[in-house]
């Protein structure tokens, strides 16, 4: 009876996820990404993304073919001079921009770092949120307190660690007071903070100067981990799932990580609700929370070691692709989606931290299909 009562409720829950998924996954974006798929360029880019003969050479046509992934790629990039910089960047190359930002601010003089700025916001508006980070920290400098309250947390709502970093520190050290009321500020700094402890930079007094709020051992007192769960942490409510310590009852886990998962983009939590899914059979509910963690940020979640799981859009991939939903050894069909399947190759093909090359053959495989 029990378990009847799951699906039933992972049922309802099936609404929420889908919703929650919109924002990375509409089907506006999704006809873009597969537009892209099939120019010239893109096609190059994966070539040259499979180590081809003549690596370079290939970025170089993919990009004068349009393909700004390969414009952004920067095995490309480091091999390009300030003027190729300034080329690229007008084409819309965000990594490109930023790197121009980085050589004028080598030259520390006023007029070089004022044209910094300007690249590195165009690296922000092109989707480089170190960019954005940047660009902030030097609207500080010129005393320009709005535009860097905008930037910097711009960047750590899309969670750049360093700008997540600058925003909490510029906002308790009273920066920004002239723009906010006091109750805003402090509302502000909890949720900056959590990202940080999410990160785990809870080791800085800064940060965390109370002995209920550290992390010290890697979580090593389950009060700890109840307390920071209770305050909204991620990392802290992910290892309190895993570890039983709020409650052992499953309907009760996939109310605890839900937010985490869908709003707060924490990778960890996805997989833990993947693996809940498909232990009750809810295949179409567990490759859609594997595609939420494939679209989250990849970066090494606290102290915990959380890290995004190198092969999960590919895996994402092959389930759409065939049809067949696999995890922890357990097979479940689910709806075959082949433009969903090279999406989600796209996604682990294009990764910044470590491709998955295995989604870059995959889609090369596919698209070379008539």
């Amino acid at each position: 009876m029990k378990q009847y009562f799951l699906i039933f409720l992972l049922l309802i829950f099936s609404g929420c996820a889908t919703s929650s998924l919109s924002d990375i996954e509409t089907e506006k974006q999704l006809e873009s990404e597969l537009e892209e798929l099939q120019t010239e360029g893109y096609r190059l880019f994966l070539q040259a993304n499979l180590g081809s003969i003549g690596t370079m050479q290939v970025y170089q046509e993919a990009c004068e073919k349009g393909s700004i992934t390969a414009c952004n790629e920067s095995f490309f990039l480091n091999s390009k001079n300030r003027e190729e910089w300034f080329m690229l960047c007008e084409k819309g190359s965000k990594k490109a921009c930023f790197l121009l930002g980085e050589e004028f601010l080598q030259e520390n003089h006023s007029q070089a770092r004022q044209l910094a700025s300007i690249q590195f916001l165009k690296a922000c508006n092109l989707g480089d949120y170190s960019g954005c980070e940047k660009a902030g920290n030097l609207a500080i400098s010129l005393q320009d307190k709005q535009t860097a309250f905008s930037l910097l947390k711009k960047s750590c709502e899309h969670l750049n660690i360093n700008g997540c970093r600058s925003f909490y520190e510029n906002l308790y050290s009273g920066v920004f007071d002239t723009l906010l009321q006091p109750i805003d500020k402090q509302e502000i700094l909890k949720q900056t903070r959590l990202v940080l402890l999410d990160f785990g930079l809870d080791n800085e007094n800064l940060i965390c100067n109370s002995e209920d709020c550290k992390i010290a051992g890697g979580f090593a007192q389950p009060e700890t981990i109840i307390a920071l769960c209770k305050q909204g942490s991620s990392l802290a409510c992910t290892l309190a799932a895993e570890q039983g310590l709020m409650t052992k009852d499953i309907q009760s886990v996939e109310v605890l990580l839900s937010p985490h998962c869908f709003q707060r983009n924490y990778g960890a939590s996805c997989d833990i609700l993947s693996q809940i899914y498909t232990t009750f059979n809810e295949p179409e509910l567990a490759i859609k929370v594997a595609a939420k963690s494939c679209s989250t940020p990849f970066y090494p979640q606290g102290l915990a070691k959380f890290s995004k799981n190198y092969q999960i859009c590919t895996r994402v991939g092959d389930g759409y692709m065939y049809g067949i939903w696999n995890e922890n050894g357990k097979t479940l069909p689910i709806s075959k989606d082949l433009n969903r399947a090279k999406y989600y190759y796209k996604k682990g093909c294009e990764r910044e931290d470590r491709p998955e090359l295995s989604s870059c053959q995959r889609l090369e495989k596919l698209l070379s299909i008539k």
